[in-house]
């Protein structure tokens, strides 16, 4: 009698246990259904229809809208954005930022941004134009540098319009960029005609049409800049022209005149 009744309590606590299953099995079963239901409705009704490009560039909205490669119908959340990003970049290397945005049911929003030119980079094969992050606009052998400083002493290593410029000198990038982007911000990168990277200790550019601007090293540039505001302002007269001394912040500037 003892030995039905242990065969009668394990039986009750089988059938419990199935019991407790049946339950957790019919959950599993509708978040399958209702994962294979939303993936169907994903991809059956959110198809691209309306690709709209906004912002300045000098690409046309067509333009942009092809290079990203998207198709009409093409599905709206399944696609890969960052691979038409990069397809963007490519044939439009003239954009700083793009941001692609889903806006459901059915358009992509295509928002960029464009590269401003701040330098042109002269090399022994040809010059490129350059923006103040070192991002290489376009090439071009004949390029005057209007309004635009240019280049000289820094080798570029392999330069491709679109990419980042690097150089075979070490640590050029980070001094040219930190350069144009200190005198952009002091509002005088427009005045600078050339600049001369061959060494680094001694860095120098034509400043005005009337100067040569000893820079020395980029140590204490905004101090040196402020040097070259106070001079050329306020203690040189309009005609004149030679060369700023701004090499030693621990002494005081020297103007050297011209003597022709």
């Amino acid at each position: 009698m003892a030995r039905k009744k242990g065969i009668s309590k394990q039986n009750r606590r089988r059938r419990r246990a199935r019991r407790g299953k049946a339950p957790a099995a019919l959950v599993l079963l509708c978040l399958l259904v209702g994962a294979v239901a939303m993936v169907t409705a994903v991809t059956i009704f959110f198809k691209i229809q309306i690709v709209t490009v906004t912002g300045e560039s000098r690409y046309s909205k067509e333009q942009i809208a092809q290079a990203s490669g998207l198709q009409l119908g093409e599905n709206l959340v399944l696609f890969d954005k960052f691979a038409a990003i990069d397809s963007i970049f490519a044939q439009c290397p003239y954009l700083d930022e793009i941001q692609m945005r889903r806006r459901p049911p059915d358009e992509i929003e295509i928002i960029v941004t464009e590269c401003v030119p701040a330098a042109v980079l002269k090399g022994e094969r040809g010059s490129w134009l350059i923006d103040k992050k070192g991002k290489i606009l376009e090439k071009t052998t004949n390029f005057q540098g209007e309004n635009f400083p240019v280049i000289v002493g820094a080798q570029p290593d392999s330069p491709e319009v679109g990419k980042y410029v690097e150089f075979l000198q070490q640590d050029t990038k980070k001094t040219l960029l930190f350069l144009l982007n200190t005198a952009e911000d002091d509002d005088i990168l427009k005045d600078i005609e050339e600049i001369d990277l061959s060494q680094q200790y001694d860095i120098r550019f034509r400043y005005l049409g009337r100067f040569t601007v000893r820079l020395g090293t980029t140590e204490d540039l905004e101090k040196k800049l402020k040097w070259l505001h106070t001079i050329t302002e306020d203690k040189l007269s309009p005609n004149v022209t030679g060369t700023l001394d701004l090499s030693d912040t621990q002494k005081a500037a020297r103007f050297i005149p011209d003597t022709n």
